[in-house]
């Protein structure tokens, strides 16, 4: 059988008059490239080395050919996967920094227990938990006391490092150390200090007492975000240190906090002594203040009663001794008496020389004996007698010590929200008058007013006047000021005094916090998925869609006979169907819709013996119907 090569490459639809040549451009194009592919790729591999002519060959295979487009699509997929899972992905962060061991594994399973989505960094070892439930995890941590030992070491540390080899010096230097460790986790335990380091100077102590020298210390504390650390817990510090170190007193210790800030300079008696007696003004103002607005908030509400008090406290210490006698008032007024009487006889003279006042009267002469006279002569005589009497029947001393604390005087200022003790007014007013039942709650008895809300204020001004008002209102401010006389320790006497006002309340406006609309979290999600859709469409149209129709065969000779095959006698092709125009007339249109036949019979077939004959009839064939000669030369080249 004689093989004829149909050149239809100037007409691949079948359209127009085909020619007849040696080359298949249309039906052998397959054939004819798949003959020129070995002579090409042997061309490349002798001209070009390296890995860009093996890929080139491989990208020409025919399976890879006709696989390219699934390929691409795969990758195309695969790409969008990565980016979207890029783009959506959730950033971890670490929540386990400077915890130990111990706290770190409690802290992962407490976080696990909670359902957390939580997971151990494999390069670091670090817990770390999603950014958005950063905070939660942390104040979750924190209300499950974790961590609970954030400083590691101390003495469980000494037998890790004990060795035979090691110098005296080193021993000393690591039990300084854990003696550290120890007092900084001490410290760290008192409520109000995140975290403590404590240094210790400790000297090399002598035989001799004269010769040694006392241990130093030195603390920093630093305490929790908005608390502060009083002088008392810095005094417990100090004890606690110089109790712990040998050859260590109370003022060789100094603490300073994480500002720098020197916490042991006011830690003498007297400076304690007044920030006690200042604490306990406080404290006791507190519980006064307290007093008043627990007893009028029930009938006012929360938040409508304000109260500062002021009191003046006297912490002078007085001590006393006193001696009582005769309590009962039995004995005489007189408690001692003491009598005296001097007498002197034969005085010599005295007195200023000369003076007259020294002369004495004349004396009566009186004659004596001898001896008596001489005897008599010069004699002087001194008597004295003394009596004492006590009336002491009874007798009592008394000390007396008065202790500090004394209230010397007490102020308190109250204010009153007018609205609530308004509305209180409003409710009286209307049971006195019989309109309101007692047991109606206050919601109950108001009306809203023309925005909705419920005002008290708004209802029934028509049923009493703004005097009556006013004057009841007054009325339950004197109430409410004997009722804080009888709370308090009120006393007329020091000069007390209590003042009692009602203003209206200024309630501040909610902070709204108006975050921009390209912030706001859901914009921003769903700015991220619109994003990655819109970069999926690029992705199909700028790299799939090259790819696929590069690779994807266009229309030959085979589809073509293909619909042929699928077109029955009879049928419109496509081109014919669009070839009736609206319009037409019925002659015109059946005339197109004419039955397809074939002009050329059997009997020319068998009757074309030379080649001319042949080509010419092949020719009218592929005129006629081209589908069909492309299936029988499809069919004729098809290998084995």
């Amino acid at each position: 059988m004689e093989t004829v090569m149909i050149d239809n490459a100037s007409n691949r639809g079948g359209a127009g008059v085909p020619s007849l040549s040696g080359q298949d451009d249309a039906g052998g194009a397959g054939s004819s490239k798949t003959a020129s592919e070995p002579n090409q790729n042997t061309a490349l591999s002798t001209t070009a080395t390296g890995l860009a002519p093996t890929v080139r060959r491989v990208l020409q295979q025919p399976a890879v050919k006709r696989s390219m487009p699934a390929i691409s699509v795969l990758l195309a997929v695969l790409l969008f996967v990565i980016f979207g899972s890029m783009l959506n992905s959730t950033g971890y962060r670490s929540i386990s920094n400077g915890m130990s061991e111990p706290d770190r594994q409690a802290s992962y399973d407490a976080l696990l227990a909670s359902q957390y989505k939580v997971r151990i960094n494999p390069a670091s070892g670090m817990i770390e938990v999603p950014d958005g439930s950063y905070q939660q995890a942390k104040l979750f941590l924190a209300s499950q006391g974790l961590p609970r030992s954030a400083i590691a070491g101390g003495y469980s540390a000494l037998n890790e490092n004990a060795s035979m080899t090691q110098s005296q010096f080193m021993e000393q230097v690591q039990y300084n150390n854990a003696m550290e460790l120890e007092l900084a986790k001490t410290i760290s335990q008192i409520d109000s200090i995140e975290s403590a380091r404590v240094h210790i100077a400790v000297n090399k102590q002598s035989v001799f007492v004269r010769e040694r020298m006392p241990s130093k210390a030195s603390v920093v504390v630093k305490p929790y975000f908005g608390r502060v650390v009083t002088q008392p817990q810095v005094q417990s510090i100090i004890h606690l240190v110089s109790s712990s170190v040998p050859y260590m007193s109370t003022t060789d210790v100094t603490v300073v906090d994480n500002y720098g800030i020197l916490l042991s300079s006011d830690s003498s008696d007297d400076s304690l002594g007044t920030q006690k007696n200042i604490d306990f003004e406080r404290r006791m103002e507190a519980e006064l203040s307290g007093r008043i607005v627990d007893l009028i908030m029930p009938v006012l509400g929360e938040g409508n009663v304000k109260s500062i008090v002021n009191v003046d406290v006297d912490f002078t210490e007085t001590e006393s001794t006193f001696e009582e006698f005769d309590r009962s008032g039995t004995g005489p007024k007189t408690r001692s008496e003491v009598l005296s009487n001097d007498e002197v006889i034969g005085q010599a003279a005295a007195g200023i020389p000369g003076g007259v006042s020294n002369i004495a009267p004349d004396a009566p002469e009186l004659e004596a004996t001898g001896a008596a006279a001489g005897a008599g002569a010069g004699l002087e005589t001194t008597q004295r007698t003394q009596t004492t009497r006590n009336y002491e029947l009874d007798k009592a001393v008394r000390y007396v010590k008065e202790q500090p604390g004394r209230v010397l005087g007490l102020t308190a200022a109250i204010m009153l929200n007018e609205s609530a003790l308004r509305d209180l007014v409003l409710i009286k007013l209307r049971q006195a008058a019989g309109t309101t039942s007692n047991s109606t709650p206050l919601e109950g008895r108001l009306a809203p007013d023309s925005a909705g809300d419920v005002n008290a204020t708004s209802v029934g001004l028509e049923e009493f006047s703004e005097q009556q008002i006013n004057e009841q209102m007054d009325i339950e401010i004197e109430r409410f000021r004997g009722l804080v006389i009888r709370a308090l320790p009120f006393d007329d006497v020091r000069g007390d005094s209590i003042n009692i006002a009602a203003a209206p309340f200024y309630i501040d406006a909610p902070i709204e916090i108006i975050t921009p609309w390209w912030e706001q979290e859901g914009i921003v999600e769903w700015g991220k998925h619109g994003f990655t859709v819109i970069a999926f469409l690029f992705l199909l149209l700028l790299v799939v869609r090259p790819i696929m129709a590069f690779y994807m065969p266009k229309p030959s000779v085979d589809d073509l006979a293909v619909l042929a095959e699928k077109m029955k006698d009879g049928e419109l092709t496509p081109a014919e169907l669009e070839a009736l125009e609206k319009g037409e007339t019925l002659e015109e249109i059946k005339a197109k819709l004419k039955p397809k036949k074939s002009s050329i019979s059997a009997d020319m077939l068998d009757t074309a013996n030379t080649y001319d004959d042949k080509v010419a009839l092949i020719r009218l064939l592929v005129a006629e119907d081209s589908g069909r000669v492309a299936n029988v030369l499809k069919k004729m080249i098809k290998p084995a």
